[in-house]
């Protein structure tokens, strides 16, 4: 009687038969062949693996290593031309305007470019006498790339202050 396919007599594969300590499978034919495609496919699948690793630790040595970045100016890129959507009027039913948004500008420096901090710092006191000389004078000696010094500057704050000639004062145009 037939049970599951297999005939009486037919030699099982268990492992410590015969005094080997492990059982030992041969594959003939369509098994055999099917499994061979799966292994050189792993095979495949691994090299290409290899591959893409190798070349893409290449390429991040590359960029680490061989590319020039000036972060000083990344910043002042992103700080300058970061522009948002033009807001609208605001008026009533009659088409009086209410309220608008106008266009100023903002002092801002990078303390690295200021020549001297103190003559700098006294100078922009002059022009702009509602700011604190000890504030200004602090945030100018800092070692950082970006300090605000004046939000929304009026037409003349602008000229008065370009006057001064300073290379470390820059402007950032914003609504208000």
């Amino acid at each position: 009687m037939k049970k599951f396919g297999r005939r009486r007599g037919d030699p099982q594969c268990v492992p410590g038969q015969n005094g080997h300590s492990s059982a030992q499978v041969r594959l003939h034919g369509a098994h055999k062949s099917s499994i061979e495609i799966v292994r050189r496919r792993l095979l495949l699948g691994a090299g290409l693996f290899t591959v893409a690793f190798f070349v893409l630790s290449m390429r991040l040595v590359e960029v680490a290593l061989f590319n020039e970045v000036r972060p000083s100016n990344a910043v002042n890129e992103e700080v300058e031309t970061r522009d948002g959507p033009a807001r609208a009027d605001i008026t009533d039913r009659n088409g009086v305007i209410l309220a608008t948004s106008l266009a100023t500008r903002s002092l801002y420096a990078d303390p690295q470019d200021v020549r001297s901090s103190a003559s700098a710092a006294a100078k922009l006191a002059e022009v702009l006498p509602e700011i604190d000389l000890k504030t200004v004078m602090a945030r100018l000696s800092s070692d950082k790339r970006f300090v605000w010094l004046k939000r929304h500057l009026t037409p003349g704050q602008v000229a008065a202050v370009n006057a001064l000639g300073e290379p470390g004062f820059r402007f950032l145009e914003e609504q208000r």
